[in-house]
């Protein structure tokens, strides 16, 4: 099945990371190119030795666009921060430690 949802992309107004590795056979440059066109708030970080699965490829470097897009909200005040969700076999203690954000 193939949905196309080309039209509703510039209905999309929240901040928007569009991370791509320039060896994706799956996806091309020029949809990125595309979504960067329609969506306002849209950014584009080329990742060029990697292809479809750049979060295995360069997991360090994903981790880190997607820290930074997070803090980038943070420093927007736009998310907010609730409990993370516990793993039923996680230990109890320091649990409540734990936090993740979540955009608005």
């Amino acid at each position: 099945m193939h949905d196309d949802f080309v039209d509703e992309l510039g209905r999309i107004k929240a901040a928007t990371p569009i991370l791509w590795g320039a060896r994706d056979i799956l996806c091309p440059r020029a949809d990125q190119e595309a979504l960067l066109a329609e969506i306002t708030d849209a950014r584009l970080a080329v990742y060029e030795r990697a292809g479809h699965a750049l979060h295995w490829e360069e997991p360090e470097r994903f981790a880190s666009d997607v820290v930074a897009f997070a803090e980038s909200l943070v420093s927007l005040g736009r998310p907010h921060t609730v409990p993370a969700p516990r793993h039923p076999d996680a230990p109890r203690s320091g649990a409540s430690d734990q936090s993740m954000l979540i955009a608005r």
